[in-house]
């Protein structure tokens, strides 16, 4: 079978088995496709089948990620290096499970370590803009109201969305603070600002149910 055959089938099993997302399967091939080409140069070959694909080598491995690295008109980013060996490692995968071909040497293969980045804060200044926007935006008075009331606790209270999604009445009706259960269990107490409560008196104010004390927000 080519090389180009099995390709297409693999993309098209993330597609329609994994439910895998167009733009991931387009950088799936877009990786592949350069690991292909590298196949064809080193083999002096225009064509590959899945024979070749058993005996690719682990210094073959390693030498198209050198090759990356350096072909390139501006140097690759880890992450962008890890990203075309695990769309190579996951092919493989795929050829693996259908008996197509078998390679352990890409096992072998590292990818780079990638820097862990910090999340950053958000700057106030945009918070404010970001707020002032509901109401341009949202034509519906009691959205805009909902929106920016859980803007405003998130960013007021430096809560999770699911954390504050999960908040029921009862937890934020007449008190000032919040226990709050995240990740692990653990539990936190987090004061409530007055300038979050008044934007959520806001809100159920004119929102369009008769809320139970049991009921989320």
């Amino acid at each position: 079978m080519d090389i180009i055959q099995i390709k297409n089938m693999w993309l098209d099993f993330l597609k329609s088995e994994r439910r895998v997302s167009e733009n991931t399967v387009k950088g799936y091939n877009r990786d592949f496709n350069k690991f292909i080409a590298y196949l064809y140069q080193i083999y002096n070959k225009n064509n590959l089948t899945e024979k070749d694909l058993e005996h690719i080598s682990i210094t073959e491995f390693r030498g198209f990620v050198a090759h990356i690295k350096n072909d390139c008109e501006k140097e690759l980013s880890a992450t962008s290096i890890a990203r075309t060996i695990s769309s190579i490692k996951n092919f493989f995968k795929f050829v693996n499970e259908n008996d197509i071909a078998r390679n352990s040497n890409i096992e072998i293969l590292k990818s780079p370590k990638v820097p862990k980045r910090l999340s950053k804060a958000v700057d106030g200044v945009d918070v404010i803009k970001l707020l002032d926007s509901f109401d341009l935006v949202i034509p519906e008075k009691w959205q805009a109201k909902r929106d920016k009331a859980l803007f405003t606790l998130i960013y007021g209270a430096g809560l999770r969305i699911s954390e504050a999604l999960n908040l029921n009445l009862s937890d934020i009706k007449n008190v000032d603070a919040l226990v709050i259960k995240g990740k692990g269990n653990k539990t936190r107490i987090v004061p409530l600002l007055p300038i979050i409560t008044d934007v959520i008196d806001e809100y159920l104010k004119v929102a369009p149910f008769d809320f139970r004390m049991n009921d989320p927000i």
